[in-house]
């Protein structure tokens, strides 16, 4: 959320005065404090109220004033004495013309001009560590780019500049997007050894020692740009799309997947409208998932089979969530599954295969008709389970699993299209990942050249640096030698370190299981298409990825779907709830 300061209607008499003579120097001065104060006047105008000073206004007013005199330090002083406080006696300084301003500058080394115009003082370093983050940026900026010009820099110093032009960029990210990247940050960070082993398997030798932070940010970026509403129209457009009332049941199956994640039993029961809790568990540990059981109320009598929900919880936490995708892949049924979650569906077919079997001698039922829905990790959990009592004839088994993990081999995906239901969400990575996913993500990056976006962000940041510092004259042939620096050490410490582009990849072994239905942003709303499992061969690396696998943002594609099409921006699902009641 932007901050929005309110500025006083009229300036303290001494404030005053030095904005006036500030203007006289610089016109863009206080261009920020005379706009602010414009649209103030003309409020009050409007509403034909007296005009009054405020202490309030006076105390922010008397705050812009002391920022103002701490930026100019020294030349503040002077600058009163000279042009404010000077006598008539006192002879007048001979001004230059502009030919001979630029003569005399032309006589001083561009070193000095760059190590005057960068140099800072130590007071100006206090004053900045008690100001807001604004000012400590732009004293960090003008630091780094000190030492740029003056020689000092080295490799880890330029890589921190480079590192703090790119998060400015940021400054206005929703929480959402900056999590994505952060997420996606802390995967590789405490996995890039155990990818690096991988790949060395597959590849030989692979220098991971030049991986850097920017070189992912710049990659997410760019892909951002390529993956756009246009490419993701193209990549769908021969798929067949999804019904409405398939929506509405989603959500529906969507709303349980929630409950399981409820801090306590009690939660639970009363979040379970329409069926009777009879087992909970809610404790999770490896291999052996939080999940509940369930037994549909009002069943007839004559009914052949007895309607039985299992919910499975995924994991709370997505930085655990994202490292258990890396596990190796374990032979199953003749192909291959992901070994911790294959484990965790095992474990719910043991726990719960006698209790069936009573429920179904006690109900005197032919058929169980199980219903079994998961988020993430409870999905995977769900849909092993699921393939295991699909083998007994006595179960009729449909599963349904939001943000579901790469956990089957391609035929083992396939052969479970009748039962399972996968739906992904936009850029959701969780289930485009695997170790093989993840391995060829780290080689797009260490082969991205990035150095240009890196250039791009530096010269935006030092034209900040000098429009923040409007009191100190600057060329235009200054500003361009800084960036000749600049350009050099891109070179030297950036662009020799980045690998070879190769054609190099590992084949992905695991996919989301059985019939996939992605929701994608179009550019214009949501649309859904039936897409198969080796659409998701590959990791989108977006700014929702994270954001599009959690439980509220699968809440929101499905609101925005119904929305867009009922045309309707107040819809609610509770209205069709409600409809149907009456």
């Amino acid at each position: 959320m932007r901050k929005v300061y309110d500025v006083g209607l009229k300036l303290s008499a001494t404030a005053a005065v030095a904005a006036i003579m500030l203007h006289q120097r610089n016109n863009n001065s206080l261009l920020s404090v005379t706009r602010n104060e414009a649209a103030n006047e003309d409020q009050n105008n409007n509403d034909n109220k007296p005009k009054t000073s405020r202490s309030s206004s006076s105390s922010e007013t008397f705050d812009i004033y002391t920022n103002w005199m701490h930026d100019l330090k020294h030349n503040s002083l002077n600058f009163l004495n000279d042009k404010i406080l000077t006598s008539s006696q006192q002879p007048k300084e001979t001004k230059l013309s502009s030919k001979e301003e630029e003569e005399e500058e032309d006589k001083i080394p561009i070193k000095d001009k760059l190590k005057n115009f960068f140099s800072t003082k130590e007071s100006l370093k206090t004053e900045a560590e008690a100001e807001p983050t604004e000012t400590n940026y732009i004293y960090t900026m003008t630091k780094s780019f000190t030492s740029l010009v003056s020689g000092e820099a080295s490799e880890n110093s330029f890589r921190e500049l480079i590192h703090h032009a790119r998060n400015r960029t940021q400054t206005d990210a929703s929480s959402e997007e900056s999590r994505s990247f952060k997420e996606l940050m802390n995967l590789l960070k405490f996995n890039l050894e155990k990818v690096a082993i991988s790949l060395e398997k597959n590849f030989g030798d692979l220098d991971i020692n030049f991986f850097d932070p920017s070189s992912a940010f710049y990659y997410l970026e760019k892909e951002d740009e390529k993956k756009n509403p246009s490419w993701k129209r193209r990549m769908h457009r021969f798929h067949q799309g999804v019904n409405v009332q398939d929506v509405h049941e989603l959500n529906e199956a969507l709303k349980l997947a929630e409950l399981s994640y409820a801090d306590s039993i009690e939660e639970i029961r009363d979040g379970l409208t329409s069926h009777e809790l009879i087992y909970c568990q809610m404790e999770s540990m490896p291999g052996k998932p939080s999940h509940f059981l369930a037994v549909k109320r009002g069943q007839s009598i004559f009914s052949r089979s007895l309607e039985v929900l299992m919910v499975v919880r995924g994991t709370k936490n997505i930085a655990d969530m994202l490292t258990d995708a890396l596990l190796d892949a374990a032979d199953y049924r003749g192909g291959k599954a992901h070994a911790g979650i294959m484990s965790s569906g095992k474990y719910l077919v043991e726990r719960h295969s006698s209790a069936m079997e009573s429920l179904l001698k006690v109900s005197k039922k032919n058929q169980i008709k199980l219903t079994i829905v998961g988020h993430s990790l409870g999905a995977g959990a769900g849909t092993i389970a699921g393939i295991e009592f699909h083998d007994d004839p006595r179960y009729d088994v449909s599963v349904v699993g939001f943000g579901c993990p790469a956990i089957l081999s391609e035929q083992l995906s396939e052969s479970t299209k009748d039962f399972v239901t996968t739906v992904i969400g936009d850029s959701d990575i969780v289930p485009r990942m695997s170790a093989a996913s993840v391995g060829n993500v780290v080689l797009n990056i260490l082969e991205y050249d990035w150095t240009s976006y890196a250039r791009r962000d530096l010269q935006h940041a030092l034209n900040e640096v000098i429009v923040q510092n409007t009191f100190i004259p600057l060329s235009t042939n200054i500003a361009n030698n800084v960036m000749k620096v600049v350009d050099d050490k891109i070179f030297e410490f950036i662009k020799l370190g980045i690998k070879d582009p190769t054609n190099l990849r590992l084949q992905p072994i695991l996919y989301p299981p059985g019939r996939c239905i992605h929701f994608y942003r179009d550019g214009c709303g949501i649309s859904g298409t039936f897409t198969p499992a080796i659409f998701f061969n590959e990791i989108d690396i977006t700014r929702t990825m994270v954001d599009d696998h959690v439980i509220s943002g699968y809440r929101r594609i499905f609101l925005e779907v119904m929305r867009n099409f009922h045309r309707d921006e107040h819809f609610s699902f509770d209205q069709i709830k409600n409809s149907k009641q009456n």
